[in-house]
Order: C-alpha cells, then sequence, then structure tokens
C-alpha cells in the first residue's frame, strides 16, 4: 500500500470512528434537551420533580454514551498511530503518544505466597452482617450513616 493511500486509509478510518462515536451522544443529547423543555414547561412542584427525573436519566445517558464514545475515539487514535508509525502526535492543546504499560503481577497460586507479601484485610461485608444480626464486639460497631444517596429505578407498568 502506497504512503498516500495508507495516509487516506487513515483518515477514512479516524473520520468513521468520529463519526459512529458521535451518533449514540447526539440521540443522547437531544434526549436531555427534550428533558430539559419538558422541565421548563413544568407548572407546579410536583410536575418539575417528575420532570427532573427525567433531566437525571437523560444525563445519565449522556454520560454512558460520552464514555463510550471515548473508548471508541481513543481506540481509532491508538490503531492509526500504530498503523501510520506517526509516533507522538501533536496539535495546539495537546500530545498524543502510545505508552507501554507496566508489568502485570500473574499469580498461579496463592497459597503459594509467603506472609511478607500478603496484607490481613477486614472482610466489610460478613462483619456488617454480623454486627447488623447482633454481634457485639468492643473493637467495632456498626454507624448509621446520616448521608443520603439519590436512587432511581425504572418502574414495572402496573395492569
Amino acid at each position: 500500500m502506497s504512503t498516500t493511500t495508507h495516509a487516506s486509509a487513515a483518515v477514512v478510518a479516524l473520520q468513521g470512528a468520529a463519526e459512529a462515536a458521535y451518533r449514540p451522544v447526539a440521540v443522547a443529547g437531544r434526549g436531555f434537551a427534550q428533558a430539559r423543555t419538558d422541565l421548563a414547561r413544568a407548572d407546579d412542584v410536583e410536575a418539575a420533580l417528575q420532570a427532573m427525573i427525567g433531566v437525571v436519566v437523560a444525563a445519565e445517558a449522556i454520560h454512558k454514551a460520552a464514555d463510550q464514545a471515548v473508548k471508541q475515539v481513543k481506540a481509532a487514535l491508538a490503531e492509526q498511530i500504530t498503523e501510520t508509525g506517526a509516533g507522538t502526535v501533536r496539535n495546539e492543546r495537546h500530545i498524543a503518544y502510545l505508552q507501554k504499560r507496566s508489568d502485570y503481577l500473574d499469580v498461579p497460586d496463592e497459597a503459594a505466597v509467603p506472609e511478607q507479601f500478603t496484607r490481613r484485610a477486614i472482610d466489610t461485608p460478613a462483619l456488617k452482617t454480623a454486627l447488623a444480626g447482633g454481634l457485639q464486639v468492643n473493637w467495632a460497631r456498626l454507624m448509621p450513616n446520616p448521608e443520603q444517596t439519590l436512587v432511581i429505578r425504572t418502574r414495572k407498568e402496573t395492569v
């Protein structure tokens, strides 16, 4: 493949990857815009609270689509840097290059690992369950958490 053909293929590949990543983000963005419009039209507190659920769900959809888009376009950029042999790529504000990842540890037999290379850890879920079930010890206690978290779930339709 000639250099010109290779470069053209890289351009087409990058453009295609960006387009494929863009579509779900754009759809999610339109959903967010609609949810925001629905909220703006709310005329009482209950309607506003209900509409705000839609805004949150739409924002989560944008987040999910954007996370996926980042993975797709980064993979495409890395592939084309490799394919073209570009090495380091710079634009006005950023620099991109491939870096070797650090070695990873493979331990096929954890029982064979000497104690100096292990840590003792508290089994938090088991201890919390035991304390909630009535276990009383002087070295741990279950503390109430005053913080709240917002939970939004899809309702099951009732017939």
